[in-house]
């Protein structure tokens, strides 16, 4: 799977996950592909469901390499956001 980076500025690592709990896909994108919808993986109700994922968890980076928030979503099997969690840098946790 993939290893973070050093120092990972502007980037989010988002792995993903079959009902089973495997890790099925990881991917790592620039801070801009994560906010501009550009991953199939994160705004693709299909691609989910196609791959069987049911789960991402989602680390997001800031521009000085600080974790700025990590998310954990689950989603039904037709790939549709059920319910998720956001823990912030300040440690304020926000169920969604």
């Amino acid at each position: 799977m993939t290893q973070l980076k050093q120092n990972p500025k502007s980037t989010v690592f988002v792995t993903a996950y079959s009902e089973g709990g495997d890790a099925v896909e990881e991917v790592q994108l620039h801070y801009d592909e994560y906010y501009g919808g550009l991953s199939p993986l994160i705004d693709s109700d299909e691609y989910r469901a196609e791959r069987g994922i049911v789960r991402l968890t989602i680390k997001v980076f800031n521009s000085d390499g600080a974790v700025q928030s990590e998310f954990e979503n689950f989603y039904g099997r037709e790939g549709e956001y059920r319910t998720g969690r956001a823990v912030l840098a300040d440690g304020t946790v926000v169920d969604m």
